[in-house]
């Protein structure tokens, strides 16, 4: 089952999750260790049954790719920012600047951000596109990310506290968010555990 197909079935109220073999609840959950393996529907929360995002943990580390463009901004391709469930935008505008327009293909350029003691697996002084890298650390609230080439700089900017949404496979600009993992070790590659199956369609009736 694909990840987005899942957080729908959770937002439909057709599935549960289950963190250290209890049953997910209320708003703003935290604290607590996740045992290696332990599955998740995602690192950073996850959608209830009304819709809404529910804070878990916070970020241990962010695994990013330099796209080389704008997958989207907040101006003609806003509307291709991501999504919730109910089909409202993830992130607010308040908590999101992307520089427009963006790269238009640069490569390589080199990669800083607003909080430098984030340690990192790559080099970040010549990132090319469609490179990852993982940044590892305590998250602030929000993440500004600068790529720069030739004296010129783009910005992007989202909110990385997990109190607003945060999944794999977002995009904001010329970043994608491949991966992250918890304060508790849970990866948002894992996968959710459910204790409810989606209703099944009774056979049909012979003639």
């Amino acid at each position: 089952m694909m990840q987005s197909s899942v957080h729908l079935l959770i937002a439909l109220g057709l599935v549960s999750i289950v963190r250290n073999g209890m049953a997910a609840k209320g708003k703003g959950m935290g604290g607590g260790t996740a045992p290696p393996g332990t599955p998740c529907i995602d690192a950073c929360g996850y959608w209830d049954a009304s819709g809404d995002w529910i804070k878990t943990f916070k970020l241990a580390s962010l695994t990013l790719r330099y796209l080389g463009y704008n997958a989207n901004d907040l101006g003609a391709r806003h509307s291709e920012l991501p999504q919730t469930p109910l089909g409202e935008q993830a992130q607010p505008d308040d908590d999101l600047f992307i520089t427009t327009p963006g790269p238009r293909g640069a490569n390589p350029v080199r990669i800083t951000s607003s909080q430098p003691d984030l340690s990192t697996d790559n080099d970040m002084s010549s990132i090319s596109i469609n490179e990852t890298w993982t940044w590892s650390g305590q998250f602030s609230s929000s993440l500004d990310i600068f790529a720069t080439r030739g004296g010129t700089t783009w910005q992007v900017t989202f909110h990385s506290s997990c109190s607003h949404p945060i999944q794999a496979g977002d995009r904001y600009g010329y970043i994608e968010i491949v991966s992250h993992i918890n304060d508790a070790g849970c990866n948002s590659n894992d996968w959710v555990t459910t204790t409810a199956a989606p209703p099944t369609q009774p056979p049909p009736t012979q003639p």
